[in-house]
């Protein structure tokens, strides 16, 4: 597929996850049979109610969070002495949604007006939907919060802020892991960014010298745990290998 064939070298960043799934129960579990491949596993999440007012819910993942969560509230209410209304999650829109259409419509317009580049109002809208006028305001309140965090990435000193005053980031793992997710995407794990954003937030949280240099320390902590997550362990001398137990 490439004409240069890619190597370990070229790889930035690396993203991986697990997904639950939910295994069926063997008839016989002294049948001693073959474990039914992954492959052959069913995606769906299951509700169970194995005691009276008690429903757990296994499976899924966090794309149909609003599902999950609807049928596992139905299920634990279904016994209740009162009726309980129907959830209306199904027509709840998501924070940005509401309005997406015509923002992305406009998407020129808001880059004139803003006084931006097109790429910045295209960026944004893709990331906060029609919130993206909420970061846009940030930096026509501010020129300096329009600037990239770092080369090479979109992301702005303005979705810095924004974290901080509307999204509730308190750490800067909370804005370079979970919000802008330098952590993942940047060869360093955003550690170039790491300086710049705790500044941001220092002036916004009211941060003196000392918390500034704890906070940039917890993160340089932090990314190099991840990095030490994402390496191959050394296999263990055979003396120290898992003994299997007996079924």
């Amino acid at each position: 597929m490439l004409a240069r064939p890619l190597t370990r070298a070229d790889v930035l960043a690396v993203y991986a996850g697990l997904r639950p799934l939910v295994a069926e129960a063997p008839s016989d579990s002294r049948a001693g049979g073959a474990e039914k491949p992954t492959t052959k596993l069913s995606r769906e999440h299951v509700v169970d109610t194995p005691l009276p007012g008690l429903a757990s819910i296994a499976g899924g993942k966090f794309t149909t969070y609003r599902l999950m969560a609807r049928d596992v509230v139905d299920a634990a209410v279904a016994d209740l002495p009162v009726p309980v209304p129907p959830s209306v999650t199904g027509q709840l829109p998501l924070l940005g949604a509401d309005g997406l259409p015509a923002v992305r419509a406009s998407a020129a317009r808001l880059a004139s007006g803003y006084d931006v580049p097109a790429a910045v109002t295209s960026h944004l809208i893709a990331r906060y939907g029609s919130l993206a006028t909420e970061v846009l305001d940030l930096i026509h309140d501010d020129k300096t919060l329009g600037r990239p965090l770092v080369e090479g990435h979109p992301y702005l000193r303005a979705e810095v802020a924004y974290a901080v005053t509307h999204e509730g980031a308190l750490h800067a793992e909370d804005v370079l892991a979970r919000r802008v997710r330098l952590l993942i995407e940047s060869s360093d794990a955003g550690l170039s960014a790491a300086p710049e954003v705790t500044a941001i937030m220092a002036g916004l949280l009211g941060w003196n010298r000392r918390r500034r240099t704890a906070e940039l320390r917890r993160y340089q902590d932090y990314a190099t745990a991840n990095a030490a997550a994402l390496r191959a362990p050394a296999p263990l001398p055979e003396a120290q290998a898992p003994v299997p137990v007996p079924a």
